[in-house]
């Protein structure tokens, strides 16, 4: 999943006929399938894999990776979750591979700006349990997500 907590950009499935999709602050995409993805300042520019990137990348206190140009800045806070089963899972087969959370007004709607917060201090200490209470938080990320599109579907039964 990717989290915009700043500026924008481009997020894109490889190997599929998808266009490129707008991100901006507060907006949250989840990629039900785990696909190979982009993202990019412009559709223009090029991708790069993450692993050519890290060597050119410089890394702060906070575990944050700073790289790129001379453009505009953008903030993207990043996770992976791993689900058992998830080739057979009705439920992650049944979704598309791409769900987006929009933000409003340029910011994350309240459960997910309270989420990231809660995820930043998290991941900002070495408390005892840290990794437990990120990995629950993830889960909660997982299950809004999934909420928001059975929402944004007319007449959706409950049985979903």
């Amino acid at each position: 999943f990717h989290i915009v907590t700043s500026g924008c950009c481009f997020v894109q499935l490889a190997g599929k006929d998808s266009p490129p999709v707008r991100l901006q602050t507060g907006d949250f995409v989840l990629l039900t399938r785990g696909h190979t993805h982009s993202l990019r300042d412009t559709p223009d520019t090029p991708a790069y894999p993450l692993e050519m990137l890290r060597p050119h990348a410089t890394a702060s206190s906070d575990g944050a990776l700073h790289f790129g140009g001379n453009g505009a800045t953008t903030s993207i806070l990043c996770g992976k979750m791993s689900l058992r089963n998830a080739d057979t899972n009705p439920l992650l087969q049944s979704l598309p591979p791409m769900l987006i959370v929009r933000g409003e007004d340029g910011k994350a709607v309240p459960w997910l700006e309270a989420t990231i917060n809660f995820l930043l201090c998290e991941s900002g200490n070495n408390r005892p349990g840290a990794e437990t209470v990120i990995a629950r938080l993830c889960d909660i990320l997982f299950v809004q997500a999934i909420r928001t599109y059975l929402d944004a579907i007319p007449d959706c039964t409950r049985g979903y």
